[in-house]
């Protein structure tokens, strides 16, 4: 049922991110033709995109391409007229904060360090820190900034507002939005790596149909899938859809954080590619970056060890995705994270192993792909969040 507004100034709030929508991601057109395309009168159109170009958010100008007469006026969206602030939580041993503009590109990046005993205010403290001189240097003014997304190392959920199940034991079970909110006085929305990676994989328009079915399988210190089934992203009643980490899959006998043993995530993060490695080898288990890379160059080498790791991880994920194509039947599935260096390594077993158990194989064919740079689409997806659920101030039409 469409959503019904309440008077003339709510339409035009509506009516305002209608348009500007409709022209982020393309080229400059006149109002006539904006009005056509989003059949909204001229009369509208025009007194909306007036007062946009008036507040910043539009940019006007001439058309190159006429047949005399009268020069035609287009108009475009401003993409530094307004920014998003994305906070990237990841990784336990820094913070990032990026500067995303009206067009979803990202114009900054700052980093810190986060000491390896520090707590949530010490947290809080850097990313005051580090977002203030972030704007200083953009000479940004907090009017500019829309609201604030996060990348959060764990489930939002709905019920507590608060992170649970988290990879990052600083922000677990901690009302990280309401202290977010406290501070910037500014929206702030919160959301899984894995979902940000494919609402912004989504918008990229991979593929023919604009991938209205569409998983991403990330890996790294945690695992997770984010899934978009008929173009809305999977998030469950209380904010659980598209947890994987606990399927119990896994056959290496790791003990989880849970409890349990035989959960996938044990396997298929940094940590379970090392330890199986290291097994391989005959050695104690080290868990460094330092380790990882020493692992990305054995797989380089096609070391037998490694190349053993690289079977058994493979057919894993290929299980994995089995069980995600049988239930939500996508487009296509997109891996990223720490395996993007490992995937034409991996891909064999993963492919193989997953049209085995693949219900109704024959009726098309299971595209997957190596998902690059994940970083700027996990930056991509915070600054696409917070612009979904921005709505323009209500003003007198």
């Amino acid at each position: 049922m469409a959503k019904l507004y309440q008077n003339t100034a709510e339409i035009r709030s509506f009516n305002t991110k209608k348009i500007i929508e409709a022209l982020r991601f393309h080229e400059p057109v006149t109002r006539k033709d904006l009005a056509e395309s989003l059949d909204l009168s001229f009369a509208t159109v025009s007194n909306i995109c007036n007062q946009l170009i008036h507040d910043g958010f539009l940019l006007e100008t001439e058309s190159e391409a006429f047949n005399g007469g009268r020069i035609p006026k287009l108009v475009a969206v401003h993409p530094a007229s307004k920014y998003i602030l994305g906070l990237d939580l990841i990784r336990k041993d820094r913070i990032k904060a990026v500067l995303i503009n009206l067009k979803n590109e990202v114009a900054r990046v700052a980093e810190a360090a986060v000491p390896e005993a520090a707590g949530m205010q010490d947290a809080l403290e850097i990313i005051a820190t580090l977002t203030g001189s972030l704007c200083r240097s953009a000479g940004l003014a907090v009017e500019a900034i829309l609201g604030i997304g996060v990348a959060a190392p764990g489930i939002f959920s709905k019920e507590s507002n608060n992170l649970v199940n988290s990879t990052n034991p600083i922000y677990e079970d901690q009302p990280l939005k309401e202290e977010l909110e406290r501070l910037f006085g500014l929206p702030v929305f919160i959301e899984n790596e894995s979902n940000l990676l494919v609402m912004a994989t989504a918008l990229a328009g991979y593929g023919a149909s604009k991938n209205r079915d569409l998983i991403y399988i990330y890996c790294g210190e945690g695992l997770g899938a984010g899934i978009i089934s008929d173009s809305k992203v999977v998030t469950g009643s209380k904010g659980l859809g598209g947890e994987i980490s606990h399927i119990p899959i896994g056959e290496a006998g790791f003990e989880c954080y849970c409890g349990h043993r035989g959960c996938v995530e044990t396997e298929l993060t940094m940590a379970g590619f090392l330890r199986k490695y290291h097994r391989q080898l005959g050695k104690e288990p080290c868990l460094t970056g330092e380790a990882w890379e020493e692992f990305v160059r054995a797989v380089a080498a096609k070391q037998q060890a490694a190349l053993a790791v690289i079977h058994e991880n493979g057919v894993l994920i290929g299980k994995l995705l089995a069980i995600l194509i049988n239930i939500f039947d996508p487009e296509a599935i997109y891996i990223g994270g720490i395996t993007e260096k490992l995937f034409n390594d991996l891909y064999p077993a993963i492919i193989g192993e997953a049209r085995s158990r693949t219900i109704v194989s024959s009726l098309h064919e299971i595209s997957v792909y190596c998902s690059a740079d994940y970083e700027q689409l996990i930056y991509q997806g915070c600054g696409e969040m917070v612009f979904t659920h921005w709505k323009p101030p209500l003003a007198k039409a």
